[in-house]
């Protein structure tokens, strides 16, 4: 009697790495979620300087 068929082995070997690869970039994401920018600007800000700096107020 099988269990289970070879490709539901298959499946679940990738289902287990899925997993381990949210896991993995959900880790990273965290750890490097707050670094602090060198001038003390949020995204917003510095986008918004390039943007002036160059010319481009409307946007």
């Amino acid at each position: 009697m099988i269990l289970f068929h070879p490709m539901d082995w298959l499946i679940l070997v990738a289902f287990a790495i899925s997993i381990w690869a949210q896991f993995r970039v959900k880790g990273t994401f965290n750890r490097w979620a707050e670094v602090p920018t060198a001038y003390g600007l949020t995204g917003y800000q510095a986008a918004r300087r390039m943007l002036d700096n160059n010319g481009l107020h409307d946007v």
